[in-house]
């Protein structure tokens, strides 16, 4: 464990610092005081309720890493997954949320299970919050014409899903890569990693994992729609919803820890297309960003530091080949 965190720590603290340079940005092109005289007009008494949505998006998001993990058959106690879980959301602000895998060596801490077998949750994770995402941008192809580029977004991904959720095909693959030199020491760890991911994408786990994800998403989304009104911008549930969405999207594509500064620069561009002054805007942006990206960091941060000791700390850890 103490050889994992280092490197997280070094992402986790130059995510923090390009953060900075997003707000200063923002801020120079918006105009402070402006910014904070629309902050003396906001209602602060709605942020606990912003806060609760953020979480509850993370609890919807624990009932689907906890189907996965019955899935894959890795038994953890409640309490030991909870924690997992909730120490991952440190890594939000990494590339993709890629420094999710903590999550994996947690696991291998907790009980042995190897980081082979456990990884391809995350990854899966990954996946359908980003089908979650282009579910929530359909208003887009409407309000903002932007039907071409999610449609075909949402094709190719779909077929990917698809050829990753063919055994045949998948097995292929993986003969060829075991030709390799290079790979041929990781053939089983990848072969050991698809019998995962295989059972993660059956047309019933997507179903479930996918439905649960929009509505987790779709919390967060309604909690920008609640920062708009309370700002009185003239934008819809829909119009919310979709900037949101496809803000969050732009920012997931550009592999940018947390989606800093593309994320915000499009929901900058969308709100802008609406019309709204730009402090307001930018207020927007800072409150909503603040709410359900770095209260997810803060919320990962207290949980493993908090449950550390408590979780890796007991005696007589059940081992992998036990669990299996």
């Amino acid at each position: 464990m103490e050889n994992v965190l280092p490197g997280w720590r070094n992402k986790f603290l130059l995510s923090i610092f390009i953060g900075l340079l997003v707000f200063v940005g923002l801020t120079l092109y918006a105009d402070l005081d402006k910014i904070l005289q629309e902050g003396r007009s906001f209602n602060w008494r709605v942020l606990p309720f912003l806060l609760l949505l953020a979480f509850l998006n993370y609890l919807l998001r624990y009932v689907r890493w906890e189907f996965y993990l019955s899935r894959v058959g890795i038994h953890l106690g409640r309490g030991e997954s909870f924690w997992v879980f909730m120490s991952g959301l440190t890594m939000s602000v990494t590339p993709g949320k890629a420094g999710e895998l903590l999550k994996a060596f947690l696991i291998k801490e907790i009980n042995g299970t190897p980081v082979s077998y456990s990884a391809p949750i995350v990854v899966a994770e990954r996946l359908t919050d980003l089908v979650a995402v282009i579910v929530l941008c359909a208003y887009g192809v409407v309000f903002f014409n932007y039907g071409w580029q999610v449609l075909g977004f949402t094709v190719l991904f779909l077929l990917f899903l698809l050829l990753i959720a063919n055994p045949y095909f998948s097995k292929v693959l993986i003969n060829k890569l075991a030709r390799l030199s290079l790979l041929v020491r990781l053939t089983e760890e990848v072969k050991r990693a698809y019998e995962s991911t295989f059972k993660l994408m059956s047309l019933r786990s997507l179903a479930f994992a996918v439905i649960l994800s929009i509505v987790a998403w779709f919390c967060e989304a309604y909690a920008f729609y609640l920062v708009l009104a309370t700002l009185d911008m003239p934008a819809s549930l829909f119009q919310a919803t979709f900037i949101y969405a496809f803000s969050t999207l732009v920012g997931a594509v550009t592999m940018l820890p947390g989606g800093l500064g593309t994320t915000e620069g499009t929901m900058a561009g969308l709100l802008l297309l609406l019309g709204l002054p730009e402090s307001s805007a930018v207020l927007s942006i800072f409150i909503i960003r603040f709410c359900t990206l770095w209260f997810a960091v803060l919320v990962g941060f207290c949980s493993l530091i908090l449950g550390r000791k408590k979780v890796l700390g007991k005696v007589g850890k059940t081992r992998y080949g036990e669990v299996r």
